[in-house]
């Protein structure tokens, strides 16, 4: 690899700073973390005159990822030789999907994702988007070249969906694990802890206050009460409000149930959520991430009283 240097940025990705890789810099009072995810605290002296911007970070990560792709690409070529070898052995031809030569597949971080690496990287709240690219991509490469699904052939692009919605949740519960811990150990240095990014759940998209491409709420309806669904109730109910607002907002489900709550936004400090969602899951049943639920069992079903300054909408 040509480029000895090492990409490290600030916990909350604010500043970023290109490191040659053969410099030692001595541990003091800044924390960093680096692209290989290896957390620790340095002299900003030492690191200070190594700091780039947002762009010059996304082009390393780019050309690093355009390192590992081709050195991928290598590999993959390799293979694809001995294939084709013990084809010919066979006195056989091995072609690709669509009957392309293999040597001709040639795949891009971009395609892949929609946005390139170092977009990603730099800036998290993109991962959705990614996510949902990858299994486009991947769903139509995948599906029957005639158009046709039959009971004999699985439609993959469903399954990718789901399989991309089990991803998506991970990677919430992954990031709300991160930031639990990264808020655990400023405490413990007695630091004011890097303002959090609040993951959103319940913005659903037939709400005048939610997110247009957010999830369908009619589409969250369940017949049955989930097991913990007052233990739910009660924590939407009772974590913190960082947002008050008023306006009263009705059930868009039934119109005629009046009064079900306000547009204020509620927090837990890692999450936050509409001040009515607690009536859609009292009321309907309505299915959360897992990855949210999880994030509520490993508090005992307690909010607690998280710092609202240290957070961000």
């Amino acid at each position: 690899m040509g480029d000895k240097t090492m990409l490290y940025h600030t916990l909350d990705r604010s500043r970023w700073f290109v490191v040659p890789a053969e410099l030692e810099l001595p541990e003091g009072e800044q924390p960093v973390r680096s692209f290989t995810r290896v957390e620790r605290s340095v002299r900003p002296e030492a690191i200070a005159p190594h700091e780039v911007d947002v762009a010059a970070a996304r082009q390393w990560i780019d050309r690093r990822f355009r390192e590992s792709f081709g050195r991928a690409g290598e590999a993959f070529g390799r293979l694809v030789q001995r294939v084709q070898a013990a084809g010919r052995a066979q006195g056989r031809t091995v072609r690709g999907m669509g009957g392309a030569d293999l040597p001709g597949v040639r795949i891009e971080p971009e395609d892949l994702l929609g946005v390139s690496p170092g977009e990603l990287y730099t800036d998290p709240s993109r991962a959705r988007e990614a996510v949902d690219a990858l299994f486009s991509w991947a769903s139509e490469r995948f599906r029957p070249k005639d158009g046709t699904e039959t009971s004999e052939r699985p439609d993959i692009g469903k399954t990718l969906a789901s399989l991309g919605e089990g991803l998506k949740a991970a990677a919430q519960r992954i990031e709300a694990q991160r930031k639990q811990a990264d808020a655990d150990r400023a405490r413990q240095r007695g630091e004011a802890p890097a303002r959090t990014k609040l993951l959103r759940v319940g913005f659903f998209s037939e709400l005048r206050h939610g997110d247009p491409q957010g999830p369908s709420l009619a589409g969250c309806r369940r017949e049955q009460r989930s097991p913990h669904e007052d233990e739910i109730v009660r924590y939407l109910t009772e974590a913190p409000v960082l947002i008050a607002s008023p306006g009263p907002v009705s059930d868009v489900l039934d119109p005629t149930a009046g009064f079900v709550g306000t547009r204020s936004i509620h927090t837990d400090g890692v999450w936050c959520w509409p001040g009515d969602l607690a009536h859609y899951v009292r009321r309907y049943h309505v299915a959360l991430p897992s990855a949210f639920l999880e994030h509520l069992l490993s508090r005992g079903w307690q909010p607690g009283q998280p710092d609202l300054t240290a957070v961000v909408f």
